[in-house]
């Protein structure tokens, strides 16, 4: 690997004393570059970075994040190596990512002293194909997302793995650590919330345990439609829980198919997985659509729920409408269709976002040409 002060880019400053590398202008691209006890730093104005097949490891002197992009633009990490040097390092987060958004795939995050990413701007992420590996060794929480101090357009997280095998050194107990935090958003919104196909094993106990894997609470503010689904979870070593049930600040939260790797079970969500409400031994199954009827623009969805609870119908695009579990468990919906509805895309979301599978209609939808005045089949 090249080292940084042979980049000769005009748009890219190069402090050897003090160890930066700041980028002042946009679409900078960096190849193959050893950057250990480095930091790149976006400034203002500048944005659109790429950084590819480098190397970033962390040691005792280096407190900043390796990539600080918070003053500027967009960013794109793409098969780098961040190692954040364990209990000898300071650094926190490894990636401050910047404005506008970013695109994180293929890396390597290890060693972690505290955070491994930070979203503290507005904007499109998508942090896919990762490997999360040893963490929680700093004297902070650890995540490996945290989100804070601003609403976001949308966050993608899908198919990453986190390997935490054993107890770290100094770790902060109880400390909130998690996979994905987002939290402390002062009032603002975080929408298109998707948190999907991620293999997660925390074996790690004793003071490195991680709280929650997926803790979404938010500080005043709201998170439309979260999606967590197709997660395949060894808990083993968390301490309260996999979803953080802070519903009170969701809108339509939608959980389904998720799976505890150690037992082969799913993973309910709400009071169903937290290791401190007094956990149920056999937690309710999520809630079933059993009959499905279509009459001109109105369908009526039939199914069973845990009895007591609140069914919602949902669709990609949001809540439609809800309907109270009776005693025996059954429910019933009556809903008017929309242009936006596929029926395929419908599901039934109980008290605490666990899903229903999406619907698949008995029926032949027919809908009505105006030319000729009659139905067709679609």
């Amino acid at each position: 690997m090249k080292p940084p002060t042979s980049i000769s880019d005009k748009r890219v400053s190069i402090h050897a004393d003090a160890k930066r590398v700041d980028i002042g202008g946009n679409g900078v691209v960096l190849d193959a570059y050893d950057f250990s006890g480095w930091q790149i730093e976006l400034l203002p104005g500048a944005g659109n970075l790429t950084i590819t097949r480098s190397r970033f490891i962390s040691n005792s002197k280096q407190k900043l994040s390796s990539v600080y992009a918070l003053r500027g633009g967009t960013v794109k990490l793409i098969h780098n190596l961040f190692d954040g040097g364990g209990a000898a390092s300071a650094v926190n987060p490894l990636v401050s990512a910047g404005a506008g958004g970013a695109i994180i795939e293929y890396n390597v995050f290890r060693n972690v002293p505290n955070d491994a990413i930070n979203i503290t701007q507005d904007g499109d992420y998508t942090i896919q194909y990762n490997l999360f590996d040893s963490l929680n060794f700093g004297a902070g929480h650890t995540d490996c997302v945290q989100t804070f101090f601003t609403g976001i357009k949308s966050l993608k997280i899908n198919y990453n793995t986190v390997y935490q095998p054993a107890p770290g050194v100094d770790g902060f107990p109880g400390g909130g650590n998690s996979f994905v935090r987002v939290g402390d958003q002062r009032g603002q919104t975080v929408e298109a919330l998707e948190i999907g196909h991620n293999t997660l094993i925390f074996r790690g106990e004793g003071t490195a345990r991680f709280a929650n894997v997926f803790d979404i609470s938010v500080d005043g503010g709201a998170v439309l439609n979260p999606t967590i689904h197709d997660n395949f979870v060894d808990s083993t070593g968390v301490l309260y829980g996999i979803w953080s049930p802070y519903y009170n600040e969701l809108t339509n939260p939608i959980y389904y198919d998720n799976r505890d790797l150690t037992k082969g079970a799913p993973l309910r969500a709400g009071p169903y997985n937290s290791r401190t409400a007094g956990v149920p031994t056999r937690s309710p199954a999520p809630p079933v659509v059993t009959s499905l009827a279509r009459e001109g623009e109105r369908i009526t969805l039939k199914g069973t729920a845990q009895p007591g609870t609140q069914i919602s119908l949902t669709t990609a695009s949001g809540l439609r409408t809800g309907a109270k579990v009776e005693r025996d468990g059954g429910w019933m919906i009556v809903a008017t269709l929309s242009p936006d509805i596929k029926l395929g895309d419908l599901r039934a979301v109980d008290t605490w976002g666990n899903a229903s599978p999406a619907t698949v209609s008995p029926l032949n939808p027919i809908e009505t040409d105006k030319r000729v005045g009659h139905g067709k089949s679609r």
